[in-house]
């Protein structure tokens, strides 16, 4: 659509206001600048732009600007305005700009494209609280295109933004469609293709995205997995553990039930799906990660959010064998030993002088003989044995923004 259509060139101004410092990025409907406000002293904004704008593009448009204007959370963007320039035939979305890199740019320069356990809990950690929030709303906001590109690591400190609202939409369980939208191959879930989309649509974006990040590469289409399935009779997935033998196996299963080709067969929140991959990380020892992007004290206060939401109740089960070693065996052992001490402590007390002191005189005796010739000592002290009773108790590149998406709801 962009054909003979030209784009605006820095030192362009748009709006009387914005002037165009570079170009970020450019799509099927157009393009994202970044813009500085000369009426606010040069402050630096992302200006999302659509050329020629179809009613629906419009509609859309707006939608996500009215979207963003009413949300609020620290990783999420914020929205100052929407415009048109008739004169152009364009229409414009001023938004916060974000500078860093977006995680597929970060992530593919990882070695063998693969972030370690611990990293990907710190990067997402924002994403799902920001995903989480979209779908507290009454009604729920839908973002429907969760990916990598579409998360930015902000150069200040290298927390997450989701980023790019272009298809997101406000759940409604009433009036779903069977229209085809727009979906990113590898992250689209199944229902993107054909039956209306739910929260649990969000949940299959952030497990191909953990998915990605941990394996290396990014999971078969949804399409193609139905398809095998029909044919073949088996999912094309291919197990985590296949692609990154080191992964935990109950982590892969969490991501793996995200990733279900059917709605309800997956997490029914945001939080289960978190906590689950939380609860199945602690396999995986913090030693040894590597803490190469981001600064130790935002990991010590992460590690202390996940802690804070771990159960502390049955996070382990005992073994029947364990049961009856700590019950029975175990106490039954302390009591022997016990006894046994008491004996050493009587013989003790009565056949060893004790160091420093001088031996009793010992009283003589009278022996009398027995026909069988056993000499046997009259009236001789028996030691005895005590026994107690007692119990054991024992800053960087700046961001791509995405550009704008063509496609439908």
């Amino acid at each position: 659509m962009l054909a003979g259509k030209m784009l605006l060139l820095r030192g362009a101004v748009v709006g009387d206001r914005y002037l165009v410092e570079e170009i970020l990025g450019t799509g099927g409907f157009g393009a994202v600048y970044l813009v500085s406000d000369r009426q606010a002293d040069g402050a630096l904004f992302a200006l999302k732009e659509v050329i020629e704008p179809t009613q629906h593009a419009r509609d859309r448009l707006a939608r996500e600007s009215e979207l963003l204007e009413r949300l609020q959370h620290p990783a999420l963007p914020r929205v100052s305005r929407l415009f048109t320039d008739e004169q152009s035939e364009r229409i414009y979305l001023l938004m916060e700009y974000i500078e860093g890199p977006n995680l597929e740019q970060v992530w593919r320069e990882q070695p063998d494209r693969r972030f370690a356990l611990p990293e990907v809990l710190d990067i997402m950690a924002p994403i799902i609280e920001a995903v989480a929030y979209l779908h507290r709303q009454h009604p729920p906001v839908l973002h429907r295109d969760i990916k990598p590109a579409n998360i930015i690591l902000r150069a200040t400190d290298r927390t997450a933004m989701l980023v790019d609202f272009g298809i997101a939409k406000e759940y409604n369980p009433e009036n779903t469609t069977t229209e085809l939208r727009h979906g990113s191959p590898g992250f689209a879930a199944p229902e993107h293709y054909g039956t209306g989309t739910d929260p649990r649509t969000d949940i299959y974006g952030l497990g191909a995205t953990v998915y990605t990040l941990l394996t290396g590469n990014v999971p078969e289409d949804a399409l193609v997995r139905l398809t095998n399935l029909g044919n073949r009779g088996k999912d094309a997935l291919t197990p985590m553990n296949q692609l990154a033998p080191a992964i935990p196996a109950s982590v892969a299963d969490a991501v793996h039930r995200a990733l279900s080709l059917r709605q309800d067969a997956r997490f029914e929140t945001v939080e289960q799906f978190w906590r689950e991959v939380q609860l199945a990380s602690l396999e995986n020892p913090l030693s040894a990660t590597r803490l190469r992007l981001f600064p130790a004290a935002h990991m010590r206060l992460h590690a202390r959010r996940i802690v804070a939401q771990v159960p502390t109740l049955s996070l382990f089960k005992r073994s029947p064998a364990s049961r009856l070693w700590s019950r029975g065996i175990l106490p039954l052992l302390f009591l022997v030993l016990l006894i046994g001490f008491g004996i050493v402590k009587g013989f003790w007390s009565t056949g060893i002088s004790q160091p420093g002191t001088r031996p009793a005189t010992p009283t003589p005796t009278r022996v009398h003989v027995t026909p069988t010739g056993t000499a046997k000592p009259k009236n001789a002290a028996t030691p005895s044995t005590p026994i107690t009773n007692q119990q054991g108790g024992s800053h960087h590149q700046k961001h791509r923004h995405p550009p704008p998406h063509g496609g439908g709801d």
